[in-house]
């Protein structure tokens, strides 16, 4: 691939990461403050402002911290996102193909990936096939 159009997906990439991880930090940050910090403190609009500051830098870099202490949880992510990917599969079946509209099938499939996947994953990735292939 020319390295001009490689720097341009990898950075439309990384554009897109960045936007659901802040967007998904600041709701959590929001929602530690709207639901404990508020009723437990009862701040002025100005402190709650600064808590909502330190709460979002705190929930910015714990994540950061748990992958470089503990490794796991970087591999477990992997996982997750295998799980992820069997949903969005449902998703793209029912857009595309709405013959299959039995709730029942969708539901089996569901389930059955997430089983399968998971016992996959804690054989520990069999033959070296990622469980993102298996999901």
């Amino acid at each position: 691939m020319n390295p001009w159009l490689a720097g341009l997906v990898t950075t439309s990439l990384v554009a897109s990461i960045f936007v659901s991880v802040s967007t998904v930090a600041l709701a959590i940050a929001s929602l530690v403050v709207k639901d404990f910090y508020v009723p437990m403190r009862k701040p002025t609009p100005d402190q709650e402002f600064k808590a909502t500051r330190w709460i979002s830098l705190l929930i910015g870099f714990l994540p950061l911290i748990f992958v470089l202490l503990v490794p796991e949880v970087l591999k477990l992510s992997f996982f997750t996102r295998a799980i992820r990917l069997s949903i969005s599969v449902v998703a793209v079946i029912a857009f595309y193909a709405p013959f299959f509209r039995s709730t029942r099938g969708a539901n089996a499939g569901l389930i059955g990936a997430c089983v399968v996947t998971s016992v996959w994953y804690l054989l520990g990735d069999p033959f070296g096939i990622n469980n993102m292939y298996i999901a």
